[in-house]
């Protein structure tokens, strides 16, 4: 309503306005009547039912049922290799399943039934320092070449230590003289760790000839930037045995018949520690 009177206008509110002060504004706010409010209320959902405890107890008997059905077919794969892959017969699973869990796991581990050490065989001699490449057939169960397998049979490391890209450039920026006192130093460490420094004698033989050091003296360390020092020779001690031996090999002051004098030294250090293995295991 705009009632005019004496030329001015006054208002009337027949509304009752709600003031309230926001952000230093004052504001009117209608008040809702109660059907209003009830319909903008939020509704509440229900809360889930309770399923029936036999229902889910079925459910939950399948589930397992599932499970072990899936389980039992990755494990009939791993343990039945296919032919194609590693050429050669799998056993059945009922023969598997047929054999003792003891004397399974001593066919696997290539050991013996009766009691005492393990019989070793070549690719595993020197382990983990002059051992063969890990036999694909013996992880996969299906080695049958047994103690005269040339390969190893022995866990190895997933990723072998090596030098990164800067290391091997220093390395490889080392006069022969400095390479093979380095390599020296840490073959000879290397054997004395793996207790093999009397079988080593030969191919230290061959690495200090050509370091030109005279009968008894020992290597010295060369002038490596101390920046870089610590780090390579951190990662020179994780390497193996075999490993160090290969920079001299790969280098370039590697002569055709350094490396055979080298193989040939490294091949019958193998063929003694396997012999003291036999007469070990004999005895």
């Amino acid at each position: 309503m705009l009632p005019v009177s004496g030329g001015s206008v006054s208002l009337r509110l027949s509304t009752p306005f709600v003031t309230k002060v926001k952000n230093t504004f004052l504001e009117l706010d209608e008040p809702e009547q109660e059907e209003v409010q009830v319909a903008r209320r939020r509704c509440k959902s229900a809360p889930p039912a309770m399923k029936d405890d036999t229902a889910a107890s079925v459910a939950q008997h399948r589930m397992s049922d599932e499970v072990a059905a899936e389980c039992a077919q990755h494990e009939e794969v791993l343990l039945i290799l296919p032919k194609d892959i590693l050429g050669h017969d799998a056993q059945t699973k009922a023969q598997r399943r047929a054999i003792p869990a003891a004397v399974e796991l001593e066919a696997f581990l290539d050991l013996p039934a009766m009691t005492g050490p393990a019989p070793r065989q070549p690719g595993s001699v020197g382990h983990p320092d002059i051992c063969r490449r890990p036999c694909l057939f013996f992880n996969a169960g299906n080695c049958t070449n047994g103690t005269a397998c040339e390969y190893c049979h022995l866990p190895h490391d997933v990723r072998t230590p090596h030098l990164d890209k800067r290391q091997r450039a220093l390395v490889g920026n080392l006069s022969e003289v400095e390479l093979m006192n380095l390599l020296l130093i840490n073959l000879q460490a290397r054997a004395k760790l793996g207790g093999f420094t009397f079988e080593a004698l030969e191919v230290m033989e061959a690495l200090r000839e050509r370091a030109g050091l005279l009968p008894g003296a020992e290597p010295e360390m060369p002038r490596i930037p101390r920046q870089c020092q610590s780090k390579l020779l951190y990662m020179m001690q994780k390497m193996s045995f075999q490993s160090l031996l290969g920079l001299a090999l790969k280098s370039r002051y590697a002569t055709q018949a350094f490396v055979e004098d080298v193989s040939g030294a490294l091949a019958r250090m193998r063929s003694s520690m396997l012999s003291m293995a036999s007469a070990v295991h004999l005895a």
